[in-house]
């Protein structure tokens, strides 16, 4: 795991409430999005 790298969910109330996830390196100007996806092993109460 790159401890650059920071990882981020949100509930999407208009994906039916599914979880996105996002990883983000916040070293670099500006940050740069690695990736973003759909978590369908997960949920955020």
């Amino acid at each position: 795991m790159d401890p650059d790298l920071e990882h981020h969910l949100a509930r999407i109330p208009e994906s039916d409430n599914r979880v996105l996830g996002v990883i983000v390196n916040e070293q670099t100007t500006p940050p740069r999005i690695v990736t973003v996806f759909f978590d369908r092993r997960r949920t955020i109460p």
